[in-house]
């Protein structure tokens, strides 16, 4: 090695000393008596600049890769190399069976090099991958630049050193399927070759890696429409399925949807590009149906692909788009029994729908209400002809509220099984304040009545045990004197006194 690269700058050198040689010859004549002239192209010697070879050596490499290939190959071809030099033995090495291996499955490939030339001998090589794919009669190089084995780098017992093909993880990228050989080309600087160049080997070596590279094709399952049976053209209408690939592929699905004659009703079919897993097509979001398409049955079937083999599902039945009326709502309104807005009172609910389309058709109606920031009641429900002429809907005597809503305001809701001119199915109001007060009755009220008199007997029974009770308490202590009865008698008077007072006081607060 150091032989050559004295060789080689020794060439360098004599490049540099004919072209200043040159400089010499071709310049400007001197003077008649050989002293050198300081005018026109100059015939004086030059030094040889190394800085500014190397610096065109290294603009050329740079800038003309290609004529620096050349000149490299040319300056390597010394006069030196020995006779016993020997070429390295590369192969390609792979611990497989060499067989069927799908687009997505890891591959792990070699090359292994072997290299008995003494180590002031060897030569740096430089390794390219090669492949060819399906279909094609030559090979494609996969790396731009090189892989380098140094000349330093093989095992001491064994001389050998190798290295794995991260660059090919898988034959994911490949556009079709089929047979794929491998191979790699080698160059140590002054001769080329391949691994395809051996022949006789044995496993796990090889001079070619032969594949037979297979694709798996996705497969559609669990397929579904919601919701079922006559649908609206504008209900949220779902197309469900499910689709899986082996190789984790990206994929293509398409939906197609048949109107009644066979023919494709979308003018540009919807395409999902996707993974494998749950597959929905939304009706709403791609305006799938119309207003005219009232009455019509559709079927769909799906199309998908992997980018290399593509399949079709079977025609299957879709939703069925029925009739409706094309509603015009308004007047929401409501009544009470009183102005009071009392919780316990009935309240009526009306408005007023008629049919946008000559036709009559029957429209469900369900009321709900709800107070303050509570969920929303169902209250009532009711399903009414509606045709061109405007029909007033009602719901009378209700009881919507309850005690705890006293106090909230409440709203009220009517919703409708068909759309209307705004493209809504339900129509909302704000009603009012609901009352604050919590009992219906007043005191004089006969249901009062019968409430506040079996507790006052039961209060009137409490207190005569109470002050039996005291009565004895105070016999028991009397001491015979006076005084003792006096206190007796205003202790006797206080305890009733005060038992009257928290009597009227109950009163009073009823």
């Amino acid at each position: 090695m150091l032989k050559q690269l004295l060789a080689a700058v020794l060439i360098l050198l004599l490049i540099a000393g004919l072209s200043q040689a040159g400089e010499v010859i071709g310049g400007g004549g001197g003077d008649s008596d050989g002293s050198t002239s300081s005018g026109g192209g100059g015939g004086g010697s030059k030094s040889v600049d190394i800085d500014r070879l190397l610096k065109a050596v290294q603009d050329g490499k740079k800038n003309k890769p290609a004529k620096f290939e050349e000149l490299r190959t040319i300056l390597w071809k010394d006069p030196i190399t020995s006779e016993e030099y020997v070429l390295p033995t590369v192969l390609m090495y792979y611990e497989g069976n060499n067989t069927t291996v799908s687009r997505n499955e890891p591959l792990e490939i070699v090359t292994v090099a072997t290299n008995n030339n003494p180590l002031e001998m060897r030569r740096m090589l430089d390794f390219y991958l090669e492949v060819k794919e399906p279909g094609s009669d030559e090979y494609e190089r996969l790396n731009s630049w090189p892989e380098k084995i140094q000349t330093n780098e093989y095992s001491e017992k064994t001389n050998t050193t190798f290295r794995r093909w991260g660059m090919l993880p898988s034959f994911s990228y490949l556009k079709n399927v089929g047979e794929v050989r491998v191979r790699a080309n080698v160059s140590d600087g002054v001769n080329k070759w391949s691994t395809s160049d051996y022949s006789g080997l044995k496993p796990p070596y090889y001079s070619e890696l032969v594949f037979n590279v297979t694709n798996s094709l996705p497969s559609m399952n669990d397929f579904d429409v919601i919701p079922t049976g006559l649908v609206r053209y504008n209900d949220p209408i779902e197309y469900k399925a499910n689709i899986a690939d082996a190789d984790g592929d990206l994929l293509n699905v398409t939906l197609h949807i048949l109107d009644e004659n066979g023919k494709e009703e979308l003018k540009e079919n919807k395409t999902l590009e996707m993974k494998q897993g749950a597959v929905s097509f939304k009706a709403n979001e791609y305006g799938f149906f119309r207003e005219d398409d009232a009455g019509k049955n559709f079927t769909y079937y799906y199309s998908f692909d992997d980018g290399i083999n593509s399949a079709v599902t079977e025609i299957m039945k879709g939703p069925n788009i029925r009739k409706g009326p094309k509603l015009s709502v308004d007047k929401l309104g409501f009544s009470s029994t009183s102005e009071n807005y009392y919780w316990w009172e009935k309240y009526g609910f009306n408005l007023r729908a008629k049919n946008l389309n000559p036709e009559e058709y029957e429209v469900s109606f369900t009321l709900s209400t709800r107070a303050g920031n509570n969920e929303w009641t169902t209250v009532d429900s009711k399903t009414v002809k509606i045709g061109p002429d405007p029909v007033e809907v009602h719901f009378n005597n209700t009881k919507p509220f309850q005690v705890t809503d006293a106090g909230e305001t409440f709203y009220y809701r009517v919703k409708y099984s068909e759309y209307d001119q705004s493209g809504k199915d339900s129509i909302e109001q704000t009603g009012v304040r609901i009352n604050g007060k919590i009992v219906p009755y007043k005191i004089y009220d006969w249901i009062m009545i019968l409430n506040l008199v079996p507790m006052l007997i039961l209060i009137m029974l409490g207190s005569f045990l109470i002050e039996r009770k005291l009565k004895k308490g105070i016999e028991a202590h009397e001491s015979g004197s006076g005084n003792t009865r006096g206190k007796k008698s205003k202790i006797q008077g206080k305890s009733m006194t005060s038992i009257l007072e928290t009597h009227l006081k109950m009163l009073r607060r009823r």
